[in-house]
């Protein structure tokens, strides 16, 4: 079985199934005057967040790009709502 993938810049990428790895991430939703915050990389939006590293829990890399994002602010509720593995 093969899985088509395609990186940033849209060029798809043919991948044999067992070739791919898992990678956990971790995403931040954050709600504020009714609206949700979104970063902006390679011309796309994501939700702030991104793949860990060994070690690394889920509240620490959302709470990372939050920290880059909204300097100055303060956020005073942080809940990891869902795990999802495969």
């Amino acid at each position: 079985m093969t899985i088509t993938s395609s990186d940033i810049h849209g060029t798809q990428y043919q991948v044999a199934a067992d070739q791919l790895q898992w990678r956990p991430a971790a995403y931040a939703i954050v709600i504020q005057d009714g609206k949700i915050l979104l970063t902006k990389q390679h011309g796309t939006f994501h939700l702030p967040g991104g793949g860990l590293d060994f070690g690394e829990m889920p509240e620490w890399i959302s709470l990372n790009d939050l920290d880059s994002i909204k300097a100055g602010s303060t956020i005073d509720w942080r809940k990891l709502v869902k795990g999802l593995s495969p």
